[in-house]
């Protein structure tokens, strides 16, 4: 095996790595957003029924019901 074949298959290698990387890459970042929407969502949830739990409690609002 000459020297320039030796070359030509370490790049080989290095591209498929490169392309494995980057793979892995975008399978993290579509579970990282599908993570912190899930949190915001549940942050959102968690925000709107303290708000509603608080005017049901207030007294001038159970006076018009």
């Amino acid at each position: 095996m000459t020297l320039e074949q030796l070359a030509n298959m370490g790049e080989f290698v290095s591209e498929i790595a490169v392309i494995a990387s980057l793979i892995y890459l975008a399978l993290q970042i579509r579970q990282n957003t599908k993570s912190v929407r899930s949190s915001t969502l549940l942050d959102n949830t968690a925000i709107w029924t303290n708000l509603l739990t608080q005017i049901s409690d207030t007294s001038n609002v159970s006076a018009f019901s």
